[in-house]
């Protein structure tokens, strides 16, 4: 398998003179969220052949890209489909990409297939990308001066976290900081969390809790792996704001804020009742926020680039405001837009996904010049 580094620009002009067909490795966030969108943005929905998953629970069902389903077929059929072709680009979407290689490189059938990984391409290309938009603000501030934070489990918070919370007060002198724990918020006011509570999922809780809280309340909203590095006034002149991660989906965690009854609050809040924490096989979804959190903004024309946009009169920041960590590479990129620093700390990952999160971060150079040295 031939690793290549391209921008997406770059790919689709290699595709159409090619004429390649295309093949998306991985049905998660980045397959079903960023994927699609650039897909859609280059018109390349015409080369893209189907997606493939190692869960058997996604196998068989399709995901929309430009209005079409393309189903998710299993790796083996992804062997047998390129076998004897070479015309072949694979675009992995995994960020914990690093075993997924492996593997697929001990494939003879891969062996002349080009590949593409696209948390990298999106890095890439965010290096000389990332920019500020203007941002239409209030005259006075509207969202509330009060942070809130989720802490459920009844378990003591590790020290790391309460250093964050005492640099969120050093920040932000003023202001109330709100502490939502079993004590005083009801978990089992949604099926999806109360089920996340039951099966011991501390990480996935505050997904739906920190939507309800925002808009029946109003102000921001961080999670307790969030390093605060200035003061958040500016931001209050404004209905509501968000940032997104390096691959252009919505993260709330980061850092976001809202005044009460923000109606994209409401529409995430809406998307995420449509989803269950427990999978018809018995299985838990232990699919990420991103998912759901950005699908309301992508209907209402949000574009996956990770440049600051309005969506629904919500502010979308770049990633450089609230998530400049790249928990995929390990490295900090601050600038002057900088806000906050989302640790990803990883409560939701099982201990696998742990694994493979950290063999790639050790590796991440290795294969980088490996893509750098297949554009050669």
């Amino acid at each position: 398998m031939e690793l290549r580094n391209l921008s997406y620009g770059e790919l689709a002009n290699r595709i159409r003179e090619e004429q390649k067909e295309i093949i998306v490795y991985g049905a998660g966030m980045i397959g079903q969220i960023v994927i699609p969108d650039r897909i859609d943005f280059f018109r390349l929905r015409e080369y893209l052949r189907f997606y493939v998953d190692a869960d058997p629970f996604k196998q068989g069902q399709k995901i929309s890209v430009g209005g079409y389903g393309y189903e998710i077929k299993s790796p083996e059929t992804l062997q047998a489909y390129c076998g004897g072709r070479k015309n072949i680009a694979l675009i992995i979407t995994n960020s914990h990409f690093y075993p997924i290689v492996k593997a697929l490189d001990e494939l003879k059938e891969l062996e002349e297939v080009e590949a593409y990984i696209a948390p990298v391409m999106q890095v890439t290309e965010l290096k000389n990308a990332v920019k500020a938009s203007p941002v239409m603000l209030e005259k006075e501030p509207v969202i509330p001066k009060v942070i809130h934070y989720c802490w459920f489990s009844g378990k003591e918070m590790p020290d790391e976290f309460k250093r964050n919370i005492e640099g969120w007060e050093r920040c932000c002198p003023g202001y109330e900081i709100r502490r939502w724990d079993e004590s005083n918020y009801d978990v089992g006011k949604n099926p999806y969390m109360a089920a996340a509570y039951e099966h011991k999922k501390w990480g996935f809780i505050p997904d739906y809790a920190r939507l309800d809280i925002l808009y029946h309340q109003g102000g921001i909203y961080m999670d307790t792996d969030v390093e605060l590095v200035r003061n958040l006034d500016e931001l209050l002149y404004q209905p509501a704001f968000c940032g997104v991660e390096k691959w252009g989906n919505i993260n709330m965690g980061g850092c976001s804020g809202a005044v009460a009854h923000h109606p994209m609050l409401w529409e995430m809040l809406q998307e995420r009742e449509k989803i269950s924490f427990i999978k018809e096989d018995g299985s838990l979804n232990l699919e990420t926020c991103g998912i759901y959190e950005t699908r309301p903004f992508i209907r209402a024309g949000m574009r996956i680039d990770n440049q600051v946009q309005n969506i629904g009169g919500m502010t979308v920041y770049s990633s450089d405001y609230f998530h400049p960590y790249d928990y995929m590479s390990g490295e900090l990129t601050v600038t002057e837009n900088t806000f906050s620093i989302h640790h990803f700390n990883g409560g939701w990952l099982d201990q696998k996904a742990k694994e493979q999160r950290e063999k790639t971060r050790k590796l991440y150079q290795a294969v980088l010049q490996r893509m750098e040295r297949g554009n050669t």
